[in-house]
Order: structure tokens, then C-alpha cells, then sequence
């Protein structure tokens, strides 16, 4: 996992094992053994796990399916979510409220509503993988990048577009991460751009 110094612009590899709550990991199930501690799934089956910033809920998806657990007691929040398509690619909690992003194959990106029951709306957001999703630090605005590199600018209580970018060529996007002020999102593909908030403008040279 790569994490970037803000002032120069510098990537840092770290560990899975050094990575705050709320930030997705990705994990490969090894064969005959137990995909996680909450959940297993057939081996071989891609996960894509991610802990809520309060450390009270973790999420892990495999396939079109979103399970949902309580991690003091190791219980489900309830049924799987399953409204998205083909294979969930990206998760992230809100920092601010009980709710979850997800970003599927198909460029959708789904809002999660965790109070009971669980309810979910959609996005048409991208139109390949939508392979990244990161909420703002205050919890009120969502981004999204496409396969192809595509940024988006979401409305997290509503789903509303407020912005879109397109960088230039660099590869799959890696990385997504909101500055810790909010007023920057910084996006890794072969190079580390920046783009200024709300308008997703350019914020300086990719690194």
C-alpha cells in the first residue's frame, strides 16, 4: 500500500498491518484456508475488506456480495448486500456516519445505508470498474475513479454529481485518499496527481 507525504509529494510503501480504520485492504484467499476471520468464502475468491473509522463494523466482499459484521460480538449486521453487479471491486466507511461505499465491475457505486434495515442506492458512475471509493473527512462528499483513471465527485447524502475529472493517461488507478483537510484528493496511477476540492481542478504537477 502506497501513502504519500503531502508537502513533497513522496510515496511511502506500508504494510496491510499499518493501515488505519476506514481504508480498504485487498486480500487474496490462499487455498483450503479461511478467506477471513469473520467469513469465509471459497478459496481463491478475491476479498475486499474495510473497518469502519470507530472500529465498530467491518465489511468484506466477495463476488456481488457485501457481508456485514459487528466486530465486538463477530456477528452479521444482517443479510449480505447484494444490489450491485458482477464483482465489488472498492469499499470505505463513512467517517462520520453509519454508511458504506461499494464500487463494482459494471462502474456502479452504491451508498449503503448501515441503520436498520441496511438500504442501498445506486450510482451509474463510471463506464468501466469502478475500482476506488473514498469518502471526504468530514463524511459529506464521496470519490469515485473509474478503471480508466476517471474521477467522480458525489453528493454522499443524496448520490448527487457535483464534479468529474479526467487525468492525464497514467495507468489504472492504484490509490485514492482525501487529504486530512479535505481540500485536496490525491490519486496514484503511474504518477500522483492532486485536484483541488469541490471542483476537482488541477492542484499542481503529478508527482
Amino acid at each position: 500500500r502506497t501513502t504519500w507525504d503531502l508537502g513533497d509529494g513522496r510515496a511511502t510503501e506500508v504494510s496491510l498491518a499499518e493501515l488505519p480504520p476506514g481504508m480498504a485492504a485487498t486480500a487474496e484467499a490462499s487455498p483450503g484456508a479461511a478467506a477471513s476471520s469473520l467469513t469465509e468464502k471459497p478459496a481463491g475468491a478475491p476479498l475486499k475488506s474495510a473497518v469502519s473509522p470507530d472500529g465498530k463494523y467491518r465489511a468484506v466482499a466477495s463476488g456481488d456480495s457485501v457481508e456485514v459484521w459487528h466486530v465486538a460480538g463477530d456477528e452479521p449486521l444482517g443479510a449480505p448486500l447484494s444490489a450491485q453487479g458482477p464483482v465489488v471491486r472498492a469499499l470505505a466507511f463513512s467517517p462520520r456516519q453509519p454508511l458504506l461505499a461499494s464500487g463494482s465491475t459494471d462502474g456502479t457505486v452504491a451508498l449503503w445505508d448501515l441503520s436498520l434495515p441496511p438500504l442501498g442506492r445506486e450510482i451509474s458512475a463510471h463506464r468501466t470498474s469502478a475500482n476506488r471509493v473514498a469518502f471526504s473527512p468530514d463524511g459529506m462528499q464521496l470519490a469515485s475513479t473509474g478503471y480508466s483513471g476517471d474521477i467522480a465527485l458525489w453528493d454522499a447524502a443524496t448520490g448527487d454529481s457535483l464534479a468529474q475529472a479526467t487525468p492525464p493517461p497514467g495507468g489504472n488507478v492504484q490509490a485514492l485518499q482525501f487529504s486530512s483537510s479535505g481540500d485536496e484528493l490525491l490519486v496514484q496511477g503511474r504518477s500522483v496527481t492532486r485536484w483541488r476540492m469541490p471542483d476537482l481542478k488541477p492542484a499542481g504537477r503529478p508527482v
